[in-house]
C-alpha cells in the first residue's frame, strides 16, 4: 500500500503533526485517520497543511487537502518535494 515510503519524509510529517496535534509519537503511523484517530477537523488540516508547506517549501492545493484521509497519503503526497 505504502510502496513508496520515506522515513525522513514520514518524520517530517510526524513533527507536524505534533505540532497541531498532542498525541503520543508512537501512537502516529502511516495509518493514522486524520478525522477518526487525531480527531483533525477542517480547521486543523489547514493548520497542518500551513505547517507542511512551511517544511517543504511547497504548495499544497485545497483538492490535495481534500483527499487526506491518512498520515500516510500525506506522507505519499510530500513525498514529491525533498526537504
Amino acid at each position: 500500500m505504502y510502496a513508496r515510503f520515506n522515513h525522513a519524509i514520514f518524520e517530517m510529517v510526524v513533527q507536524a503533526v505534533e505540532q497541531i496535534v498532542h498525541i503520543e509519537r508512537s501512537r502516529l503511523t502511516l495509518g493514522s485517520r486524520l478525522a477518526d484517530d487525531l480527531r483533525l477537523g477542517w480547521f486543523g488540516r489547514i493548520r497542518l497543511v500551513l505547517c507542511l508547506e512551511e517544511m517543504f517549501d511547497a504548495e499544497v492545493p485545497d483538492e490535495a487537502l481534500e483527499q487526506f484521509d491518512t498520515v500516510g497519503d500525506i506522507v505519499r503526497y510530500m513525498s514529491r518535494w525533498s526537504p
